[in-house]
């Protein structure tokens, strides 16, 4: 696994807690700020997240177990695939969905995301994404999270610049997932691939779960 600044190897993620997956579950505040002013809480989600589907559905979820304190879903665009954070900026995608071209190639390694709307090469969110992917600071992480369908996301860790084709439309980054050899070892993630077995045992454990 790709070694972090204080030298420890990430892991597959543990999972949420019970009072966390409640608190998710019955509802959250909505914050004053939006996710520019605040900060992402990146040790706990590699700590509990990483390969792991979350306990919830939608943006807001990803949103509120990402934000430093955990007080509730900062303000958001719902319709853009990103969310910025000060240290950090969240990917969203979906696997599996036509009109979404989010295939995974090289095993599962790397994945095309686009920006989408009208966005431009000189715009803000562009050129931090360029930047801070080409950098892959740990400090200063692009996290990318993912789904099939409208199930929950899976948080696939850091990703990285393997290329960047500000020509097509909707402006296109192809990203490689850092932490693929935890990510591989993961029934969520290869579910996420379309695994049909694994995708069978997670509906088996979720409903284990009593989760629908």
């Amino acid at each position: 696994a790709k070694v972090v600044k204080n030298g420890a190897k990430r892991k597959l993620g543990r999972g949420a807690s019970a009072a966390l997956t409640m608190k998710l579950r019955v509802g959250t505040n909505k914050l004053p700020k939006s996710t520019k002013e605040m900060r992402c809480c990146i040790r706990e989600l590699f700590t509990e997240f990483l390969g792991v589907q979350l306990p919830v559905n939608g943006k807001q979820g990803v949103l509120v177990v990402s934000t430093e304190g955990r007080g509730g879903c900062p303000k958001f665009n719902k319709y853009a695939g990103y969310a910025a954070f000060q240290n950090a900026v969240i990917l969203f995608a979906n696997a599996g969905v036509e009109g979404f071209d989010n295939t995974f190639t090289q095993g599962g390694e790397v994945v095309p995301w686009y920006v989408g709307g009208r966005a431009k090469e000189e715009s803000e969110i562009v050129q931090r994404l360029k930047k801070d992917l080409e950098d892959a600071d740990p400090e200063r992480p692009v996290l990318f999270f993912c789904r099939r369908g409208t199930h929950p996301y899976v948080f696939c860790g850091q990703v990285a610049l393997a290329k960047f084709s500000p020509k097509v439309p909707g402006i296109r980054f192809d990203l490689k997932l850092l932490d693929f050899p935890v990510l591989k070892t993961s029934v969520d993630f290869a579910a996420l691939l379309g695994d049909k077995v694994a995708w069978a045992k997670q509906m088996v454990r979720k409903h284990l779960a009593g989760v629908e």
